[in-house]
């Protein structure tokens, strides 16, 4: 949507520069050094309260090293129950097909 915005505002500028004959290669540059600003402020919008509070957040909790390890041997019974059904319905499948 923040494209689409932002490519109306631009072709609405190039035709109000094309309309006042006042169209430079400097009033374009003018223009694309405005519109890398204005993006740049964007991102910072929109990720700022994410990028400050959910990466460090996860970051964090991927640093303890026996937290992430007792996770990690939790699901992976998990996971192998699922290996066991996946192992036991390829070989349903290949009864089957034979």
């Amino acid at each position: 949507m923040f494209y689409v915005i932002f490519a109306a505002i631009g072709i609405v500028f190039v035709i109000y520069m094309l309309i006042k004959e006042q169209f430079t290669s400097k009033s374009l540059t003018a223009f694309l050094i405005a519109a890398s600003n204005a993006w740049g402020i964007f991102l910072i919008i929109m990720l700022f309260g994410y990028g400050l509070v959910a990466v460090p957040k996860s970051l964090w909790k991927e640093a303890n090293y026996q937290q992430r390890m007792k996770f990690l041997e939790w699901n992976m019974g998990n996971l192998k129950d699922e290996l066991d059904d996946k192992k036991n319905e390829l070989n349903n499948c290949l009864l089957v097909n034979n």
